[in-house]
């Protein structure tokens, strides 16, 4: 059983959150866990799916255009950066998804 970490870059609840949260869903094969934006609606939603904790979520994840704000949009990804990989420690993540 691996430890798999999908990473989330979105501020919106569409098509493909629907779609990884059926698989995830229906998918026990592995140990999941997801790193998305601090929206409410997504986080209560992969909540529901991934369980408390295991859902990890922060401002840092909200897009960013990186045309009109280039200091943040580089700021944010070096800080995402940081973060997956101190999960990547943490839980021993064999697989990420992004």
């Amino acid at each position: 059983m691996k430890n798999v970490l999908f990473i989330n870059y979105t501020n919106i609840l569409g098509g493909a959150e629907y779609v990884l949260m059926d698989y995830i869903y229906n998918n026990h094969e592995h140990n999941y866990y997801i790193y998305t934006s601090n929206n409410k609606i997504i986080v209560e939603k992969y909540k529901e799916i991934f369980g408390k904790n295991k859902v990890f979520f922060s401002s840092r994840m909200n897009i960013v255009s990186i045309r009109k704000n280039p200091v943040k949009s580089f700021f944010n990804i070096i800080i995402n950066l940081y973060k997956i990989h101190y999960l990547v420690k943490k839980y021993d993540i064999s697989v990420i998804y992004g």
